[in-house]
């Protein structure tokens, strides 16, 4: 292959190479090939529709749907197709019944074998088990402070004697804890794979919720195991009256502490869950899995209809909807090049690879000329582009600003008004992906109210309020986060103070600023050290670097969960 030399020049052979070149494949045959070429690719066009990709080996007609899955997942099958075969009468549903050991645990076949191996999926809801108990529990007071560990989960399932504790593992009570759990094949299998429970003990199996209602009603000490759908309206997303869940402890330290306590209200609970809160151990994503040589028009319509209107129906599984964000991003993967979506059979089964293989032949051959065209001068190599970092040394810092340690800034103008935004710090960590929310004009806000939201891809963080008053304005110029290094355009409210004097005291000047920056810096890195080893070590590329930098917009590289973290471990510790 062509190399150049440090000085741009060619080697005498490759200079004998371009000339061979030259000689073999003259002009007017180049001009040939390429017409060639042209002629063949719109023969292909017409010749077969156009397929979205190169794995898809065979063509589905349009025609029937066949679902296969656990018994379980039969009342939603059946809504399913109730729903979908009335806004779509020439497209029937059918429904196969599958036994449990023959379908993955929470998957949905379409139009699949129940052993068959080259499959795709795409996650249309969530199973979500939780345990529940009476609000009138003996111990109630104590056991949703403490809550109750994975271990003691895993013991009180596979049998073993379970004492019921409080704050700081103090044994409450004198019985031990019993449990209940609804008869659901998906959910049984996976507390039995999750925690060794043992199904063979039918006696703490029941088949309808209103016998596990029952249960709690008359032992209120005992623990039941359900879907979280049969314990939520869904008309009203709040907890059926006289139940709880009873929230895990997964960091073992004894109590609910701030970063666990979403378990009162569902809509919270759904999103933290999402977010890799809850442990895993008792969540089980319904997945639809289909052939992975490619889906029909029709598969697509109706996967399509499934993560929209057919999110209604999850309830009759026992199961919860998908978040936004969750939606959006199986939409995106029905329509992704590497899901073939098929319109209609060829004419010739042969004529495609022919085509490609003479398309494929011509390709080269134009290649090849290029490559070894004549030329003088030659483009140099660009290096690939380095993403930004930033260190102390680039936070933009002006002086006659007053800064909070709510990684904020305040700046009152000659009209008495001051406009305040967020730091050049925060700007950095979040990047110019993020959208910018503030409260509206009009609403009064105190000094530590959350007052400003940063939001990219779902994720979220509020920033708190450096001054009491109200606002008066707001800059919609930095709503989609283009920011400029002129800290005086980046200002996000403009507030009436209701007490400058006081809140202006609490501020920073530059120079302390700067000083505090560099505890902002040690203390970034503790963080990022502390949730790398917690959520996921693969961050740890992104987000450490040699010589004290950080990559630009690191935040947005980070799941939702290390948003969360942030929220409550750095942004709200100050």
């Amino acid at each position: 292959m062509a190399r150049l030399l440090a000085n741009g020049r060619w080697t005498q052979n490759e200079t004998t190479m371009k000339s061979l070149t030259n000689i073999i494949i003259p002009k007017a045959m180049k001009t040939q090939i390429i017409i060639s070429f042209l002629l063949l690719v719109a023969f292909s066009i017409n010749a077969r529709p156009h397929a979205d990709h190169e794995h898809v080996a065979e063509v589905k007609p349009e025609g029937t749907i066949t679902l296969t899955a656990t018994a379980d997942f039969e009342p939603l099958l059946a809504e399913w197709q109730k729903a979908f075969n009335t806004q779509h009468p020439k497209t029937p549903v059918v429904i196969v019944e599958t036994a449990p050991d023959a379908m993955q645990l929470g998957s949905i076949g379409m139009n699949i074998t129940a052993n068959e191996e080259n499959v795709w999926s795409v996650n249309v809801g969530r199973q979500i088990i939780v345990p529940v108990i009476s609000n009138n529990h003996p111990y109630f007071e104590g056991i949703t402070k403490s809550g109750i560990t994975l271990e003691m989960l895993q013991e009180l399932l596979s049998g073993m004697k379970v004492m019921p504790k409080g704050l700081d593992g103090e044994i409450i009570g004198t019985d031990p804890l019993v449990f209940y759990l609804l008869n659901e094949p998906s959910m049984i299998q996976q507390l039995e794979q999750a925690f060794g429970y043992n199904s063979a003990n039918s006696s703490n199996s029941l088949e309808h919720i209103e016998d596990l209602r029952l249960k709690l009603t008359q032992n209120p000490a005992a623990i039941a195991f359900a879907p979280l759908h049969y314990l939520i309206d869904r008309m009203n997303p709040i907890l059926y009256s006289g139940y709880s869940i009873l929230p895990i402890d997964r960091n073992e330290n004894g109590i609910i502490d701030r970063m666990e306590a979403f378990y009162g209200n569902p809509e919270t609970f759904i999103r933290s869950a999402w977010m890799g809160k809850y442990p895993h151990a008792l969540t089980v994503p319904v997945m639809i899995r289909a052939s992975s040589s490619g889906i029909s028009e029709t598969q697509a319509s109706f996967l399509s209809w499934v993560l929209t209107s057919g999110q209604h129906y999850l309830g009759q599984a026992g199961c919860v909807d998908l978040t936004g964000i969750e939606r959006e991003s199986g939409l995106a993967m029905i329509t992704a090049p590497e899901i073939g979506i098929v319109a209609e059979a060829p004419a010739a089964a042969w004529l495609p690879l022919l085509l490609v293989i003479i398309g494929g032949l011509v390709i080269m051959g134009l290649v090849v000329t290029w490559l070894f065209r004549s030329s003088q001068t030659e483009e140099p190599v660009l290096p690939s582009p380095v993403k930004s970092m930033f260190s102390e040394d680039t936070i933009v810092a002006p002086k006659g600003v007053l800064y909070d340690k709510t990684h904020t800034w305040a700046f009152m103008e000659n009209d008495g008004m001051v406009k305040i935004g967020m730091d050049s710090f925060l700007h950095h960590l979040a990047g110019q992906a993020v959208r910018i929310v503030s409260k509206p004009a009009g609403e009064k806000v105190a000094k530590g109210d959350h007052i400003i939201t940063l939001v990219s891809n779902g994720k979220k963080m509020e920033l708190r309020s450096p001054i009491s008053g109200t606002i008066k304005a707001c800059n919609t110029e930095v709503k989609n986060g283009n920011l400029s290094e002129n800290l005086a355009e980046n200002w996000v409210c403009s507030i009436e103070p209701a007490n400058w004097k006081r809140d202006s005291q609490f501020m920073i000047m530059y120079e302390q600023y700067r000083q505090w920056l560099k505890d902002e810096f040690s203390r970034l890195r503790d963080f990022l050290a502390s949730a790398m080893s917690t959520h996921a070590t693969q961050y740890a590329q992104i987000t450490l670097q040699d010589g004290g930098e950080f990559m630009e917009g690191l935040l947005a590289e980070l799941g939702p969960e290390v948003w969360e973290d942030f929220q409550y471990g750095f942004l709200d510790s100050i």
